[in-house]
């Protein structure tokens, strides 16, 4: 996918009052979602971007600052005073469409398949069943909409 849009956003919003890095990862992973994920629910971008804009930038901004930046880095060994927008490479995730995965990415890529092909098996439009992603506080997160 074309970089320009996001790098456009990322500097555009940079200028003046300067965007929560949590916004400049919303904008990322908007960007990574494929059609793949739009064939799943053709939807599902807007029900995130809804979800997301329905919480508080406050709550979003603790949230990110105070908890999943500090065990992401502590974890690694690092300090984590607070989360810039010079952090968001941490939360940016591991691509799984691409050719040449690192070696811990084939299990994720495996997972995120198989959960997408159960949730849209027709048997759920009748029983009503979905499953999520499962997910460790630890682990590389997928890019698009596995992030949110």
């Amino acid at each position: 996918m074309n970089q320009k849009p996001f790098s456009f956003f990322d500097s555009q919003n940079s200028r003046g009052k300067e965007l929560y890095p949590h916004d400049l990862l919303k904008a990322f992973h908007l960007r990574e979602f494929s059609a793949y994920d739009k064939r799943l629910n053709p939807n599902i971008k807007a029900q995130t971007v809804a979800h997301w804009e329905s919480l508080a930038d406050d709550e979003l901004h603790r949230l990110f600052n105070q908890h999943l930046f500090r065990i992401k880095r502590w974890i690694d060994h690092k300090p984590a005073r607070n989360f810039t927008s010079r952090h968001v490479d941490i939360f940016k995730g591991v691509s799984l469409h691409k050719q040449n995965l690192p070696h811990y990415a084939k299990a994720m890529m495996i997972t995120h398949h198989f959960i997408d092909d159960y949730n849209s098996n027709m048997q759920r439009h009748i029983d009503a069943q979905a499953m999520n992603y499962p997910f460790q506080l630890d682990q590389k997160n997928n890019q698009r909409s596995s992030f949110f």
